[in-house]
Formats: C-alpha cells, sequence, structure tokens
C-alpha cells in the first residue's frame, strides 16, 4: 500500500512538473513568480508586492527559486511538493479510523479530482499545514498520556498558525473550527468523557501564538499593518462578493446546500448535485450521530473524535469555494469530509455481516469513482493537448521563462514588446521609465526594461479600482507619473484611453499607448501634418470623425480646415453602415490607427485591383498615410458617403483575404474562444457578386454528454437577407469547415459565428474554439 502511496505522488509531482513549464497562464504563474522574485529581492511586502492571500506561500516560493534556480517552473515544483505531502498526511489522518485499505483508495480518489497542481496557488501550502494540524490532534488521541503527548500539542497550534500564514483566509476555518471544537470537548467533559483540559489549550495557544507573535511585530515595525489589512479580508471579500452575484455570503452557502450555482448559464452543476451537496449533508449527518452517542448513549468522545475533526473541517471548508466550486477547490477544503461518509456507514452496518459492509463500500467507492472520472479526464486532457501543441517552442526573451514552453505567436509577442519598450524610451523626449501593466499578463513585468509603476496592476481586470483600495497612495503617484508623461499604458482594447495618451501599437486584445507630449518632437507631428495635409486636399470633404483613441489634441488639428470631431471607437463604428448614400453627398472621413505591417498585408499587390473596383462601386473609398518606419504606426482613411441610417456594427472594411481577428483571446489554446452564449461579428466585407468560401477550423469540449454548437450566418448588410445559416457540432478533435457561398449583388456582407450552448456540467466546462479563419473569391 505504502508502494502505491508513493507513485501516487511521485505521478502528481512529475504531472505537475510537465503542466509548470507547459501550461500558458501569466496571470496566476506570472503573479506568484513576481511576489516570490520581489520579496527574495529585498522589496517591502504588501507595500511594494501585491501578496493576495499569505506571505509565507511567497516565502516558501522565493527559497525555492534560491534553492533550484530562478525559473518559473520552479514555483510550480515546490508547490507541488507540498500537494504531493498532502496526500501522504492523508492517507495518515484517515488511517486511523477507517481501513488501510480504504484509506488508500479514497487518497486515490481525493487525487483523481485533480491529479496535479492547476495553479502555484496558496491552497496547496494551507493545505498540508492543516493537515499536519489534524494528524496531530488526532494522535493526541491515541497516544497513551505523556511528556511527548503534550507536546505534540504545542506542534498542533504551531502548524494552525502557519496554515493561516500561508493564506489568511483559512483563518475563517480554523477560528470557528477551535470554537465548536472546545464547545464540543466542554459539554463532553461533563460525562468525564474529554482528553483535553485547561493545560492542553494553554499549549496550543503557545503553539499557535509563536509564528503570528513575529508576524505581527514585523509589520508594526515596517509601518505597513494597514497595507496588510487592505491585501486581506477586504480584498478576499470583496473577491468573493463580485463572483457571487450579490446574494451574499449566506446566500452562496445556501445555494452550495441546496444543489445549485449562482451562474444563471449552469443553473444544474452535477458536480455539486453527485459530490459535493451530498457530502456535506452527510458529514452534518455524522455530527449529529457523533452528538447522540456522545450525549445520550454516553460513548467515550475521544473514540470518535478523529471523525468529528474531519467532518467539521470538510462543512468549514465551503469558506473556500464560494469564489467558485472547481476540482482542485473542492478537493483542497471539502474532500477530507469522504472518510467520514464511510465512519457514518461503518458505524450503522458494525453489526451487519461483513460481506454487506463490503458491498456498501464497493458501491460507495464506485460511485465516488465515476463521478471523479470526468475532472481527471479534463485534467489529462488538457496536460496532453499542451504536451502535443504544434506550435511549442522554448521562451528565449527572458531568463525567467527558459524552461517554459510556449506557443510562437506568445513568443513573438513578448519579443516585440520588449523592443517596442526600448524604442519608446529612446525616441521619447520625456523621461519615460514606468510601465502601468493593466492587463492579466504578469510576465510582461519580468520582460519590459521600464520599472512597474503598481505592484498591484495586473491582478484584476479592473486595476484602477483595485490599485486604490490596495495601495491610495500609490495611485496617486501613478496619476501624476501619467499626468507628465512619464508612463508607458498597456491595456486591454476595451478599456478607456486617456485623453493625452495615443495608440502606439496594438497586440491581439491589448494595447500599447503613450504619451502625446512626450512625442511633439519626433516622428508624430510628421505623421498628423502629412494626414492633416491630405484630409485638406479631399474635394467635397465637409466633416472629419477622428477616433480619440489616437490621442490627439487641439493644437494637432489646428492646420485643419475642415470641421472635425472626437468620438470614442465604438461611437464611429455606428457610422459604419452599408452606405446607401451616393459620393455626391456631403462625406465624412473617419481615422483610424492601425500597423504598418498589417497595412502592408491588407494592401498587397494581388488586392490592388479589388480596391480599384470598391472605389468604382462608390460605397466607400479607402486610403492610407504611411508612418515612419521606426514609429510602426499608420491610418487607415475611410472616406465615407453620409448614411441614411447610423445603427449597425463594424468592426473592419477590406477585401477578402486572411482575417486578422481582434476577439477575446485564449493563450491557454492558443485560439479564439468563444465568449459565453456571444457572438464574434467578423469584419464587413465589400464583396462583388461571386463564389465564394470561408473557411475555419473549430473545435468543442462536450459536457453532460453533449457537443459545443456553434452558429455561422453570413448576411446582406444593405438588406438584412441572410445568405448562408446554419448549426454545426464542434467535436474534440479540430475539424476544417469550409462554407461554400455565392452572393448575386454587390455590397457590405457580414460573417457572424454564434456559441449557442455554454454550460458546466459534472464540473466539466462545454467550450467552444476556432482557429485558421479566412476568406476566398472562387473562380
Amino acid at each position: 500500500m505504502i508502494s502505491i502511496l508513493a507513485m501516487e505522488m511521485l505521478g502528481s509531482f512529475i504531472l505537475s512538473l510537465l503542466f509548470s513549464k507547459y501550461f500558458y497562464d501569466p496571470l496566476h504563474w506570472g503573479l506568484m513568480m513576481s511576489n516570490a522574485i520581489d520579496l527574495i529581492g529585498g522589496k517591502l511586502p504588501y507595500k511594494e508586492i501585491f501578496i493576495q492571500y499569505g506571505i509565507l506561500t511567497t516565502l516558501l516560493q522565493g527559497l525555492g527559486l534560491i534553492l533550484f534556480g530562478k525559473k518559473v517552473y520552479v514555483i510550480g515544483m515546490v508547490t507541488a511538493l507540498f500537494f504531493g505531502f498532502s496526500l501522504l498526511l492523508l492517507y495518515k489522518i484517515w488511517s486511523h479510523f477507517l481501513p488501510f485499505w480504504l484509506s488508500l483508495i479514497l487518497v486515490v480518489i481525493f487525487w483523481a479530482l485533480s491529479p496535479y497542481i492547476r495553479y502555484p496557488w496558496s491552497n496547496y501550502f494551507s493545505t498540508l499545514f492543516l493537515f499536519i494540524a489534524i494528524w496531530l490532534q488526532i494522535q493526541f488521541f491515541y497516544r497513551p498520556a505523556s511528556r511527548k503527548r503534550n507536546q505534540g500539542l504545542f506542534f498542533l497550534g504551531f502548524f494552525y498558525a502557519l496554515a493561516i500564514l500561508a493564506r489568511e483566509t483559512v483563518i475563517v476555518i480554523v477560528v470557528p473550527y477551535w470554537l465548536i471544537f472546545i464547545l464540543a470537548d466542554a459539554l463532553a467533559a461533563r460525562n468525564k468523557q474529554t482528553s483535553f483540559n485547561i493545560s492542553s489549550y494553554a499549549k496550543i495557544s503557545l503553539g499557535f501564538l509563536v509564528p503570528l507573535i513575529p508576524f505581527g511585530i514585523y509589520l508594526i515595525s515596517q509601518g505597513i499593518v494597514s497595507n496588510w489589512y487592505l491585501h486581506s479580508l477586504p480584498i478576499w471579500g470583496g473577491y468573493v462578493e463580485t463572483h457571487i452575484q450579490n446574494v451574499g455570503v449566506l446566500g452562496k452557502i445556501i445555494q452550495i446546500f441546496s444543489f445549485s450555482t449562482t451562474n444563471p448559464n449552469h443553473t444544474w452543476n452535477p458536480w455539486i448535485s453527485f459530490l459535493l451537496s451530498p457530502l456535506l449533508y452527510l458529514n452534518i449527518a455524522l455530527l449529529i450521530y457523533i452528538a447522540y452517542q456522545v450525549f445520550f448513549k454516553r460513548q467515550s468522545f475521544s473514540k470518535h473524535a478523529p471523525a468529528f475533526i474531519c467532518a467539521l473541517h470538510a462543512l468549514l471548508g465551503v469558506s473556500a469555494i464560494l469564489h467558485y466550486q472547481d476540482p482542485f477547490r473542492v478537493q483542497l477544503s471539502n474532500l477530507i469530509g469522504l472518510a467520514g461518509i464511510f465512519y457514518l456507514g461503518q458505524e450503522f452496518l458494525k453489526t451487519r455481516p461483513a460481506w454487506l459492509q463490503n458491498s456498501i463500500r464497493f458501491i460507495l467507492v464506485s460511485g465516488l469513482l465515476i463521478t471523479v472520472y470526468g475532472p481527471f479526464v479534463e485534467n489529462m486532457q488538457l496536460l496532453v493537448h499542451r504536451l502535443k501543441a504544434e506550435t511549442i517552442n522554448p521562451v528565449t526573451v527572458h531568463p525567467f521563462l527558459t524552461e517554459q514552453k510556449f506557443d510562437q505567436s506568445t513568443i513573438t509577442r513578448y519579443e516585440e514588446l520588449k523592443v517596442l519598450f526600448n524604442k519608446a524610451m529612446r525616441f521619447s523626449r520625456c523621461d519615460i521609465l514606468y510601465l502601468e501593466n493593466q492587463t492579466q499578463d504578469v510576465f510582461l513585468n519580468f520582460i519590459t526594461p521600464l520599472q512597474i509603476a503598481h505592484h498591484a496592476s495586473s491582478f484584476d481586470h479592473n486595476t484602477e479600482i483595485l490599485n486604490r483600495i490596495v495601495d491610495p497612495a500609490n495611485s496617486e503617484k501613478v496619476k501624476q507619473l501619467e499626468k507628465n508623461g512619464n508612463l508607458v499604458i498597456y491595456q486591454y482594447t476595451n478599456a478607456q484611453i486617456p485623453k493625452n495618451y495615443f495608440i502606439y501599437d496594438i497586440y491581439q486584445d491589448a494595447r500599447v499607448l503613450l504619451p502625446n507630449i512626450c512625442f511633439g518632437s519626433h516622428s508624430k507631428p510628421d505623421i498628423y501634418s502629412n494626414l492633416i495635409q491630405r484630409l485638406n486636399q479631399i474635394n467635397g470633404l465637409q466633416k472629419v470623425i477622428f477616433s480619440y483613441e489616437l490621442g490627439l489634441i487641439e493644437q494637432d488639428l489646428t492646420p485643419l480646415k475642415i470641421p472635425f470631431e472626437e468620438k470614442p471607437m465604438h461611437e464611429i463604428a455606428q457610422c459604419f453602415t452599408a452606405f446607401p448614400g451616393t459620393i455626391e453627398q456631403a462625406r465624412v472621413v473617419s481615422v483610424l490607427p492601425v500597423k504598418l505591417n498589417t497595412i502592408n498585408a491588407v494592401y498587397s499587390p494581388e488586392l490592388s485591383k479589388r480596391i480599384g473596383e470598391v472605389k468604382e462601386d462608390k460605397a466607400h473609398q479607402i486610403d492610407r498615410i504611411a508612418a515612419k518606419p521606426d514609429t510602426g504606426l499608420g491610418f487607415d482613411l475611410l472616406i465615407l458617403p453620409v448614411p441614411k441610417a447610423t445603427s449597425c456594427r463594424h468592426e473592419g472594411i477590406f477585401p477578402p483575404s486572411k482575417l486578422t481577428l481582434t476577439v477575446p483571446y485564449d493563450d491557454h489554446f492558443g485560439e479564439i474562444r468563444m465568449v459565453s452564449n456571444g457572438s464574434i461579428s467578423l469584419p464587413l466585407y465589400q464583396l462583388l457578386k461571386g463564389k465564394y468560401t470561408f473557411r475555419f477550423k473549430g473545435r468543442g469540449t462536450p459536457a453532460g454528454g453533449i457537443k459545443a454548437k456553434i452558429q455561422v450566418n453570413i448576411i446582406h448588410i444593405n438588406t438584412a437577407k441572410q445568405i448562408y445559416g446554419s448549426e454545426i457540432d464542434l467535436d474534440e478533435g479540430a475539424q476544417t469547415f469550409p462554407i461554400d457561398f455565392e452572393i448575386d449583388k454587390n455590397g457590405v456582407y457580414q460573417i457572424r459565428i454564434t456559441y449557442l450552448n455554454d454550460a458546466i456540467i459534472d464540473g466539466q466546462d462545454r467550450n467552444a474554439f476556432i482557429k485558421d479563419l479566412s476568406l476566398k473569391s472562387l473562380p
């Protein structure tokens, strides 16, 4: 049995190490790596480092980096060691009151729910410390009265304190647990059935305070008590509240116990139905049974104490899954209560024949194995998918990442951003020294030569609110850096752009912003003067609409003789309708920034004839002004007739070519990940009558035995006539879907892909992924 457990621990470690190297998650892995590097580098925790959950986790991962090298995978390796030893401790705990073979099987079930670490997260560290404390407490009831037995009580409290330091939110488990246990122990003492006394609790309390008092002294001596407070429970409480859709903590707990979730799209979640809720109810039943045996049957509390301890921890562990009940969180918070189910059954069946007891055990074990089968397969498929990826490459852009295996597109993006940041520092007349990273890509913090302006900026989409809560003083500093032009901003494309910034470059769903005032004497005036001169030369032009994402200021536009206005990009998009007017009507020009290499790809020689046909069609005109090569910035001028209606979507007007989409992107899979029950509208196309093929690759992850389903529609915008419409089921393996269609009328067409049946069933996320989209005309 021990050899099986050792193999399980070794297998978990190897799988975790592979996952650490091949999985791309710049938020969770980047955040923990950044924290550990900063801590061992001498930065002040909570004031210069955003530590959300526990400083001990960061310290242990930092020690791992010192011992094994400063590589991202090392923090996963350290976390995997703690997970492996948790399996061993769990076996030791359960084997005290269950048969050895059954304890081993339950540990295998526990492991199978999530066979490797999904994140280098604090849960794994706090869980090991909790298991050590539980094991010491159980040992107390099995040791004879001796000095050694009493010494164990000190370490019992000590490891409970370490669990809190590793993940501070564990305090909402530990404190209620001890209040309930002391109450139960005191009630049992009335019948002289308890083994604890005042001296016992004094030793536990001393062990509990030994780690916490030095930590408190450190916070006071560094003047960071308020910083620590802001990083701990308020952030956790707000984070939980954000994810439980305003039902409140009590409402969320009721939902967990009532076989439901908070997401209206996931109203029936078999994971909760078939595993979590019954487990919790059965452990409540176990506590009631133990109370009945102790107070009415006069049985010894010590006899039932191990099962009582596990059941109580399983119930209080609900606090750890308020955010989301995914496998690894359930595994590390509630599954210690698995043993309680078998202990309860053992108590009720102890007078029954052995064959009946073993039959019941077999049925329960089989049901548990079936329940964890889905998550186990999902986790293994994810790992195999990464190992078999076609475009996995080593990363050379930074020493911390040299052992990682990323897609080439990701590596190229990091290389380009590194060059771009260096160029911004070199060309700017301002003293640009800082980067405000407003995305969740914390790996960027390693790569950039700039200093990171805010230590919490890469944790949450709503970075402004998070920064203001965590460190108000530093938030004001960042605003001043932005005002003075000392800051480069890297943000998602749906974020608001400061008025004094302009888009320097765009990468997938993120963009780089540079301050206007820092580039006045360099390439920017040359570009804009060329732009304004060209606009002034267009005959019949009556108005120009600029996107203020360009960062244009009044001074830049003074040479423009034509009236202008500035609008956000989404409002400009409403002007890009089907252009039912004629070229003789008053014309409007919208100016959009694009990268030069993108322009050159669109305006390739083979497409020049098509562009000419578009102009002759008088539906719209397209022109461009090239910028200096060292800026990478150019413009698309869309010269449009005044439309009769201004209500339509538009995401680009280009002739048929290979498509480049700016949509929600998931680098975990290297594909476009469809948003929940949403649609992706591809660029509008000015097409001439003829035959076309739209082609894409798609795959889906099924759930509940149902495949992911998408719908593809091709629509003629002028008449709203549907040219093509069909529902498509996506298999797990990627398939190419060619869609042939023919149009008999020139006009603007839109291709829309809609995701129809998003859901999480049995712990598996039904999802849809697409890539390699293209649109070509046929002879």
